[in-house]
This record gives structure tokens, C-alpha cells and sequence, in this order.
């Protein structure tokens, strides 16, 4: 790498390090793979490894573009083998422009332009890095898909795929992607405030400290022991599906199960949509909307919960709050919910969260709105741990009128 571009990578460290700090955010650690491009692609597809509780935070790309240059950065959990050609079976995180700074010189899309992607220890996780305008990505030449690149004491960088943009584009293997992932390690599990609905067999010997006031930042997923959130399930009538809005109060959660009422007691198909924001305004507009689930489902029946499980979707994270809207259907007239009173009324609320009245849905999501609908469903969800997004670290667009007379360190 030139003395150029090592001095482009320590202004913008400095600033992504000093604006963490301003945040009262932990410090970012860093895994790089090689800068110096072999051949060019226009994506790549690639496996991390946590060896620690981590959250991805931001990366850098190694693109040819000088200037404004669009990407996108897509993920999902577990491997990326046996899903190179399914744009549902992954959850888009950035699809934004970012200042490239030329070949063989780290392109940053900087922590805060998408949510930290939680990776708890020994999971994998797959990432898509993707550039519209064709092969603009440099890469290195690979030996064997699935070796690894790079490693620390918290994560694994696996060899992966190149391929033409798209999930429809041809794949070239091995390559590896050149790049870094900048992380912070997730805080330790301290107990939670409040005592678990049911206490442990057999008590430890010695009592634990006093809990902490704050929840778990990753609590332990038991059976049985989600928080749960339930409408009505006296449905008044059928359609394809429903569009409805939450807001979450002062936690983070992360919604594991979502249910549903069908009158069928055979199989479904189910789509899970949402977005961030309301739906109101986008309830005909599927682009605004990121797919997490497209299966079937044993349906259970008349006003019975019909539950879509835990490790069928991609969880959806909700920061504390914010409103995130759903959209949830099937294939034709299989979905049954409630008329409302007024689309947008409060509906019901626990400690966690809000959902108000939404809108009945026809196919496709072009077809007839009705309104004022109420969802009749669970959501079953966990309390986690989202560190506050810092700003990007982009220096100001001009220096100071007067330099100062010591410089920084």
C-alpha cells in the first residue's frame, strides 16, 4: 500500500476512534485481509467466524472507484454456501454511496450506516459485499473456499466466492475478499434485573451479587422463556394478509417467533416482511420493504396460534424507541384478523412494546387495502444489547480558520 493511502487510513481511523469515544461507545477492533488486488469483481461472497461475543460495526472495501460509488452490503446468519442465488434468504444493510478512494486504498462504509450485526461465539456468518455498476472490487486470488484468510483472538475470515453483480451472477471460486471488518466485542451477560419466571431445580451453594439494573446484553435463549406479546384471536374476517406497525419503549429487542391465525389446519405459505418506519405510505411499494421469511407452515386452525420458529427467519433487531412495520401474508385469502376502530390506535402494549390498528391486505401487495384492520398474532421476542450507532467518520468539510499551536497526537 503507498504512503498515500496509509495516510488516507489513519486520518479516517483516527476519526471513526475518536468519534466511538464522543458516543461512549467501546473501542472498535479491526481484522483486515490483504489491499493488494490481484483481479476485479463486482461482488463477493464470504463466511466470519466469531471466536467471542462481537458486533460487526462498520468495514472497508477495496474499490477502483475515485468518488461517489454506490454499494451494497447484505448478511445472514450461518453460511453463504447453498444460498448464493436467494436475495430472500438475506437481509440488506446497506445499499447506500460511498466515497470511494481508488484501488488498493481502504473504501470505508463507516460504523452507524447500518444496525452492529450481533455474532455470538462458534456461529458463522455470511456477508455480501456488492457493486452495482459492475466488476469494481479488487480481490485476491483464493486457494481453497472455505480456508481461512485472517484471524484474531475474536474472529475468522474464511476464503469465499467473487461474482457478478447480483444473485443471479456468475460465481468464480476460491477468492478472497479484500477488506476489513471493524468490530467491538459484545459486553458480558450480567444478571438480569428481574428474577426468572422459574427458578433453578437445585440452588448454587452461594447466592450470586446483587443483579445489575440493566438487561443481559445476550440472554440465553431457553425454551419457553421468550417475552411474549399477543393480540386478539377472535377474528372477524379473511384476507391474503395484514401490514401493522410496533414502537418499542426503552429496550432493544430482537423478535425470535412470530404467529399467525389461519383457518387451515393443512400447510400455508407465509411471506414476513418489514421495514423500518411506519407502513402508512408503503403499503403498495414492496421495494421500501426487506423480506425474512418465505416458507410453510402447518396451519393449526380457527383462532389458534399458528407459530413461525425460532431459526425460520433472520431475527429482526428493533432498537428502543423506534417503530418497525410488518407485513405479513400468504398466498391467497388464508389470514384471519379483526376490524379495527381507527388505523393507527393504539391496540394494545406491555413493558416492551406498542402495536396499533393496521390494514388488511388482498395479492399482491398492489391489490386492495382495507382499513382499519387489528393482527391477530404473537410475537415472541428477546431483550438484547444494540450499542448506540456513532456518527461516520468523515472529517469536517473544512479545516479550522486558526491551527493550533500544538499539534494532536
Amino acid at each position: 500500500m503507498t504512503t498515500a493511502a496509509f495516510v488516507i487510513r489513519a486520518i479516517e481511523t483516527l476519526a471513526l476512534f475518536s468519534s466511538v469515544q464522543a458516543a461512549d461507545m467501546p473501542p472498535l477492533n479491526q481484522l483486515a485481509t490483504s489491499f493488494n488486488a490481484e483481479r476485479m469483481a463486482a461482488g463477493f461472497m464470504f463466511d466470519i467466524e466469531a471466536k467471542n461475543n462481537i458486533f460487526i460495526h462498520g468495514l472497508d472495501i477495496n474499490t477502483k472507484a475515485i468518488g461517489p460509488a454506490k454499494m451494497e452490503f447484505w448478511t445472514r446468519a450461518g453460511t453463504y454456501k447453498g444460498h448464493e442465488k436467494s436475495s430472500s434468504e438475506w437481509r440488506l444493510l446497506f445499499n447506500s454511496t460511498v466515497q470511494g478512494n481508488g484501488l488498493d486504498v481502504p473504501t470505508s462504509i463507516p460504523a452507524g450506516s447500518f444496525s452492529p450485526i450481533l455474532v455470538n461465539t462458534d456461529e458463522k456468518r455470511a456477508f455480501y459485499v456488492a457493486c452495482p455498476k459492475g466488476a469494481c472490487q479488487g480481490y485476491i486470488l483464493g486457494t481453497e473456499e472455505g480456508s481461512v484468510v485472517e484471524s484474531n483472538s475474536d474472529m475468522i475470515i474464511y476464503e469465499g466466492i467473487g461474482r457478478r453483480f447480483g444473485f443471479d451472477g456468475a460465481i468464480y471460486s476460491p477468492r478472497i475478499w479484500s477488506g476489513s471488518l471493524y468490530y467491538s466485542l459484545a459486553p458480558t451477560p450480567e444478571p438480569t434485573s428481574n428474577p426468572t419466571p422459574v427458578p433453578t431445580p437445585n440452588p448454587t451453594g452461594e447466592p450470586t451479587s446483587l443483579p445489575t439494573l440493566a438487561p443481559t446484553a445476550n440472554p440465553t435463549t431457553v425454551d419457553g422463556m421468550l417475552n411474549k406479546f399477543q393480540t386478539s384471536f377472535d377474528s372477524s374476517t379473511t384476507s391474503a394478509g395484514n401490514m401493522f406497525d410496533i414502537t418499542t419503549k426503552d429496550n432493544d429487542i430482537e423478535i425470535r417467533e412470530i404467529g399467525i391465525n389461519t383457518y387451515k389446519r393443512s400447510d400455508v405459505n407465509i411471506q414476513i416482511w418489514t421495514k423500518e418506519g411506519s407502513y402508512q405510505s408503503y403499503d403498495k411499494d414492496l421495494a421500501a420493504w426487506t423480506k425474512v421469511a418465505d416458507l410453510t407452515v402447518k396451519g393449526q386452525g380457527l383462532d389458534e396460534p399458528t407459530m413461525i420458529q425460532a431459526g425460520s427467519f433472520e431475527p429482526i433487531a428493533i432498537r428502543r424507541n423506534s417503530r418497525q412495520a410488518f407485513y405479513i401474508t400468504s398466498d391467497g385469502p388464508n389470514i384471519r384478523y379483526s376490524n379495527g376502530s381507527s388505523e393507527g390506535k393504539e391496540f394494545g402494549s406491555n413493558s416492551d412494546l406498542v402495536l396499533y390498528e393496521g390494514v388488511g391486505k388482498r395479492v399482491p401487495i398492489t391489490a386492495a387495502t382495507m382499513s382499519p384492520r387489528v393482527w391477530n398474532g404473537v410475537l415472541k421476542y428477546e431483550i438484547i444489547f444494540m450499542p448506540t450507532q456513532v456518527p461516520t467518520p468523515v472529517p469536517t468539510p473544512a479545516p479550522t480558520t486558526t491551527p493550533t499551536t500544538t499539534p494532536s497526537l
